[in-house]
């Protein structure tokens, strides 16, 4: 049975049987919120969201053998989609504690993002895969290209060309329900995030 079958069939239930069927020629830094999750069901690599560097610090040799990748994703929608996710699983590790409320998009970018360092859902994307100018990775796919990226990740590391990406966690992501206000706080804080990877404000 491939790993797509067995997604399909129960991906939870059948965890440990698809780790077996793990891509040991790649690396995946892993951004939160860039369609992650979806292709890490393929890929079965359990470094979590962790950063190039620490990548490199802890698999030496297979970092320097192995195809080296990350998704990025445009940082108002990805904003948007992290806050999403947050406010669905009620969790505070994100640095605000809803409690029983439900808190503005708005107000929450004037909260989260002025008085406190980032949590990693929100951290910026460059801060992953760059060790101070230096990108780590080979390749940097963008999410709002995630299916083109797909076929080419199949090519480079070997996976059955018909295997599909399951999507996985998908929240909402409009940058429309940020105000004037918030976007120009985020763009600050994303600054860098806009630069090295191409997106307009």
């Amino acid at each position: 049975m491939t790993p797509e079958e067995l997604i399909r069939k129960d991906w939870k239930k059948h965890r440990d049987e698809i780790s077996t069927a793990g891509y040991e020629n790649c690396a995946f830094v892993k951004i939160p919120r860039t369609g992650t999750q979806s292709i890490n069901m393929i890929l079965r690599q359990k470094m979590g969201h962790r950063t190039a560097v620490e990548w490199r610090h802890r698999y030496k040799k297979k970092w320097e053998d192995a195809f080296k990748f990350t998704i990025v994703r445009h940082p108002f929608t990805r904003f948007v989609s992290a806050w999403h996710h947050c406010d669905h699983i009620r969790a505070d590790y994100h640095g605000v504690d809803y409690g029983d409320s439900i808190i503005d998009i708005n107000e929450f970018v004037r909260q989260m993002i002025i008085p406190r360092p980032l949590r990693i859902v929100f951290k910026p994307q460059y801060l992953y895969v760059y060790d101070g100018d230096e990108l780590l990775v080979d390749k940097v796919y963008k999410f709002e290209q995630l299916d083109e990226a797909w076929e080419d990740i199949k090519e480079k590391v070997g996976i059955d060309k018909d295997t599909k990406l399951p999507h996985l966690h998908q929240t909402l992501g409009k940058k429309d329900e940020l105000n004037r206000l918030s976007k120009k706080i985020l763009a600050e804080c994303y600054k860098v995030d806009f630069e090295r990877f191409n997106y307009a404000i």
